[in-house]
This record gives C-alpha cells, sequence and structure tokens, in this order.
C-alpha cells in the first residue's frame, strides 16, 4: 500500500520550493540592477566605434584633444543642414587664446551649425558627423567622420556614457582625451576650459527692435531679420492673433534663448549642401506667418491660411497637432504637413495629415 505524506510535509515541501525560485529570481533581478542603472544614466549610451573602419587625421603631438558632447544649440539657425522639413540650430564656440593647437571631436544627435570664434588659428583639426556643419574656420581643417568612427552623442560629462565615449575616442586615436564637455542645450562655451556663456538674463532675444538689421519681404509683410530674431515692423493685430503670437513667442524663448542666427550658407562647411530656410521651422515658422497674414486665427483653435506660402512650418517642439483651413481658391501648400497636422478645406473635408486615412 502506497504511503501518504503528511499535509504539513507537502506545505512545507511547497514552501521550500517557492522560496528558492523566490530567492533565484530576486538573485538575477539584483544582478540586472546594475545594467538597468547604467542603461538609464542619460539619453545617450555611445557604443565602442568600429576603429577597423575610421580613417581621421592624426593630431599632432602636442595638440590637446577635446570631446564635445551635447544635444541642439540654444539658437534656432535660419540655415538649414538637414532639407526644408529638418530643424538646424545653432552653438558657439568659443576658442581661447593660449599656447598648443586643439583638435577637436563634436558629436552631436541632430542638425546643428558650430560656428567658431575667437582664437579659431589654434584649431588645428575639427571632427564631427556628416549631418553637422562648422562655420568660421578652414573647410580644409574640417573632417566629417564615417558613422561609428566617433562616439554617438552623450549629454552630461559626468555620466558613465560620457566616459565611454572618452574612452573610444582615445582608443581611436591612440592618444589619451584631454579635455571633455557636453549640454543639452549649447549656447556659447569657452574651448578648451568649458566655461559656459548663458544668455543675458535681462535681453528679449525675441521680441525686441535691434537698432540694426536686414530687411527681408516675408509673405506680403516687412521684418527686420536680426541676429537675435525676427520682429515685425507693422502693427500687431489684437485679440485672438496677438494672444498666439505671445504664446509662440513665450515658447520661443524658452527653447531657443538664443534667438535666431544671422548665418549665410555659403560660410558654412558641410558634407551636404546648406540652403537658407524659406519658412523657418516650428514656432519661429507659423509666428511670421501670421505676422504677415498669410496664417490667421479661425474658430476652435483651427488656423486658417489666406493666401499662398511656400510651405507650413514643420518640426514643432511642444508635440500639438494643428489644424489648418485653406480659405477659396488657396493652393493646398507643398510638402507634408507637420506629423500632428491636419489641412482642412471649408467644408471640413481633409485634404492632409494623419486624419485623411
Amino acid at each position: 500500500m502506497a504511503s501518504r505524506i503528511p499535509a504539513t510535509e507537502t506545505t512545507g515541501g511547497v514552501a521550500k520550493l517557492l522560496a528558492r525560485r523566490i530567492a533565484a529570481v530576486l538573485t538575477a533581478w539584483l544582478c540586472l540592477i546594475p545594467a538597468i542603472a547604467l542603461a538609464q544614466d542619460d539619453t545617450f549610451l555611445p557604443d565602442a566605434p568600429d576603429t577597423a573602419a575610421c580613417t581621421l587625421p592624426t593630431p599632432s603631438e602636442f595638440a590637446r584633444i577635446v570631446l564635445v558632447g551635447g544635444g541642439v544649440g540654444a539658437t534656432l539657425s535660419n540655415v538649414a543642414l538637414a532639407g526644408p522639413d529638418g530643424t538646424t540650430t545653432m552653438a558657439t564656440l568659443d576658442i581661447e587664446p593660449g599656447d598648443g593647437g586643439l583638435y577637436l571631436v563634436a558629436t552631436t544627435p541632430g542638425s546643428i551649425v558650430w560656428t567658431l570664434t575667437g582664437a579659431v588659428e589654434r584649431v588645428h583639426e575639427f571632427i564631427l558627423p556628416e549631418g553637422a556643419g562648422v562655420a568660421g574656420l578652414d573647410p580644409a581643417r574640417v573632417t566629417f567622420a564615417a558613422p561609428g568612427c566617433i562616439p554617438p552623442p552623450f549629454a552630461d560629462s559626468a555620466a558613465p556614457s560620457a566616459q565611454r565615449a572618452k574612452q573610444a575616442l582615445s582608443d581611436v586615436l591612440n592618444r589619451p582625451v584631454d579635455h571633455i564637455f557636453a549640454g543639452a542645450s549649447i549656447g556659447t562655451v569657452r574651448l578648451p576650459s568649458g566655461t559656459v556663456e548663458l544668455p543675458e538674463a535681462q535681453e528679449d532675444r525675441w521680441g525686441h527692435l535691434a537698432a540694426e538689421g536686414q530687411g527681408v519681404a516675408q509673405e506680403g509683410g516687412n521684418f527686420r531679420m536680426i541676429v537675435n530674431g525676427p520682429t515685425h515692423m507693422g502693427a500687431v493685430q489684437p485679440g485672438d492673433a496677438e494672444k498666439l503670437e505671445q504664446q509662440l513667442l513665450n515658447r520661443l524663448q524658452a527653447v531657443y534663448p538664443g534667438g535666431i542666427a544671422r548665418l549665410n550658407a555659403r560660410d558654412i562647411t558641410t558634407a551636404a549642401p546648406a540652403e537658407a530656410y524659406d519658412i523657418l521651422p516650428g514656432e519661429a515658422g507659423l509666428l511670421l506667418l501670421l505676422h504677415s497674414g498669410a496664417i490667421v486665427p479661425g474658430p476652435d483653435g483651427q488656423l486658417v491660411i489666406t493666401r499662398p506660402i511656400a510651405r507650413l512650418p514643420y518640426g514643432f517642439r511642444d508635440g500639438r497637432g494643428r489644424r489648418y483651413l485653406l480659405q477659396i481658391d488657396v493652393p493646398l501648400p507643398p510638402g507634408l504637413p507637420d506629423p500632428a497636422a491636419v489641412i482642412l478645406d471649408r467644408f471640413g473635408r481633409c485634404l492632409a495629415g494623419a486624419e485623411c486615412n
């Protein structure tokens, strides 16, 4: 006759089995925690470059190697490096006087123009990814690195990912990196010290009329396109238009405290052709179209397109969807609208956008 196991022993065995399994799960989880924490230390996690495919210029014996990482520039560029539907920003690298040359390597995730000022003669080489551009430096000293030859971007120079990037670049160059700097939004950085210059606290770079500037005809309105931003030279309409313009100004001041850069596409060294925006991206483009009257506020927060425009602004930073209405006899703007935007005719029929499917 088969023997029976007491209920207390069965329960105890199950409990022990469960305890062992829980312990195993906890042990595995504790082993994963360092890896998870490392993966979350900042936005960008650089992998080691593929050194076998890299042919970067060799630093001179006495040049100091400076690695710059970052997200975007704090100034909106008036020149596009990624086409009219992409957003290009600008940051300034102010080279400090001193002895010895500098070998600069800049790594950023998007389209950015690095404007060099100061003692630029110290810069022997400037290495950057193919989506970026350089102004203020002899093109002979600029090299666009093939994908994988320089580390991916990092936003915090103290984060482990930045230290991995520093080591990866040292391995590629067979030289230690002397200085490292990073910032999520970069205005002006003095190199090689890494000193950051912030915009003047009391200066409204978007709303004030500058004493100097170039008048530009923009969609039937006359504007002053200046280094600190666009300012309408006529009267501002009251009501909804004024309220919307103020909202856009507030947003631009927060995202681009440096205003709009006044750059010449011919002066920028790039891997692909640079071109001036016909319509500035995002909130800046919408602001100019509102000033010109080409777009006016409509009912229920909609925006009415009153006359032909080159294109709709692309790349809004707030992620909000916008609804546009076409007036009678106004053609559909070329190109694609922002992914969240919808264009309707006067009868409410969808002409372009996500709702047209």
